[in-house]
């Protein structure tokens, strides 16, 4: 009886901590969230038209990380002319982008036009995945970045973190 005892004592603790460290979604005045993978951060964009970035604890100048930038629409703008937008946000790494592969998946149910390419920065090489979404007038840009040789081992934190986008319009 002891023995059982013990081993519940065990897995609620267990349960305890793996709930404990669930993040709070990351609720975005733009008509979004975006909940952070286990161990991630979510903290306020502060460059450009960055909306929040996203990281693993503790962060590195090494870490992958995620970033939504948000910007207005044009009138009828498709995926891919929202695409070419989303590009000029990042123009001074463009003449140094590969593109690997396109296609198009859902970002919170809506339709996403994804983009994988590898890059070269200041002698660094780095995997991008870009989705596009259009939604509700505005242009969403979710880009994750991951150092080279990288890209499979956050492959699932990504694709979490763009699963559990939710609109609040």
């Amino acid at each position: 009886m002891q023995t059982i005892r013990l081993f519940l004592l065990v897995v609620s603790a267990c349960l305890v901590t793996v709930h404990s460290v669930q993040a709070a979604p990351f609720v975005s005045p733009n008509g979004y969230s975006i909940t952070p993978a286990p161990g991630w951060t979510a903290k306020r964009g502060s460059i450009q038209k960055m909306d929040v970035i996203l990281m693993p604890q503790p962060a590195t100048s090494a870490s992958p990380y995620l970033y939504v930038v948000v910007a207005p629409a044009k009138p009828r703008e498709t995926l891919e002319q929202a695409r070419a937008q989303a590009v000029s946000f990042y123009a001074h790494m463009s003449p140094k982008i590969k593109l690997v592969n396109t296609g198009y998946e859902t970002v919170g149910n809506v339709r996403a036009l994804r983009f994988m390419e590898t890059y070269s920065l200041g002698g660094r090489r780095m995997s991008l995945r870009q989705e596009t979404v259009i939604k509700n007038g505005k242009v969403y840009a979710f880009t994750c970045f991951t150092p080279f040789g990288q890209k499979a081992r956050y492959a699932p934190a990504f694709t979490q973190m763009l699963h559990s986008v939710r609109w609040s319009h």
